[in-house]
């Protein structure tokens, strides 16, 4: 993310300084608003932008351009920047692998409470997939593309 000079860069500094408190722990818990999955959300020259990215590059100097910014205290609220670190996509998946945070791996059935396992299993580019759910969705639009074309 690019910095704007000037007063405006100030005054965004002083924003992003108000959304946030100090725990105990020493995380910088985020308290605006959020993205999926718990990531801070601020708005900086007109657009949403990471809260932990946008404290990284404003605390360390560093770029997170092309870069995953990773939690060591694996709490996605978290924009201490003592407390990320920049690394790679696979980096990102073996921290979530090591501190169990895979929640589609876990779930031995779908949203439905279908089984995920036997004949009922579909893998697609491995992701696990129902198979009931699956074709019951195909039908519901195969049926509805030929009521369109009748009508």
């Amino acid at each position: 993310m690019i910095f704007v000079d000037g007063e405006y860069h100030k005054k965004a500094i002083k924003r992003f300084e108000d959304k946030y408190t100090k725990t105990m722990l020493g995380c910088w818990d985020w308290t605006a608003g959020t993205f999926h999955f718990g990531h801070g959300k601020f708005r900086y020259n007109n657009k949403f932008v990471k809260a932990h990215r946008f404290s990284f590059q404003l605390y360390t100097g560093e770029s997170v351009e092309g870069k995953m910014c990773l939690h060591k205290c694996n709490r996605p609220g978290c924009i201490n920047p003592t407390h990320l670190y920049l690394g790679t996509q696979k980096d990102n998946m073996q921290d979530i692998l090591k501190a169990n945070r895979n929640f589609k791996r876990k779930r031995e059935t779908c949203d439905k409470g279908h089984p995920f396992k036997g004949e009922n299993l579909l893998m697609d580019n491995g992701a696990r997939r129902c198979k009931i759910c699956t074709y019951a969705r195909s039908k519901i639009y195969r049926d509805r593309r030929r009521n369109e074309k009748r009508a």
